[in-house]
């Protein structure tokens, strides 16, 4: 789970990049909260699992996707 949380992480920090564009900041988002959702879907007893879990939330929100991320 180690390549895949970087992974995740990466995408959320790259969201929250200055100077890019909105779409693509919101992208990147999506992209971390499906990368923190398949960790938790693949690690549902790691101790990490409740902050992939907040952490795919929060990406939503961000991306605008309150839906999502009401579901999270």
């Amino acid at each position: 789970p180690a390549a895949m949380n970087y992974l995740a992480w990466a995408y959320y920090n790259l969201a929250t990049a200055k100077g890019d564009s909105a779409e693509l900041s919101r992208k990147n988002f999506l992209n971390s909260a499906e990368a923190f959702l398949k960790l938790l879907a693949m690690n549902p007893n790691d101790e990490n699992a409740p902050t992939w879990q907040y952490q795919a939330g929060q990406a939503y929100m961000n991306a605008s996707d309150y839906q999502r991320a009401v579901e999270c």
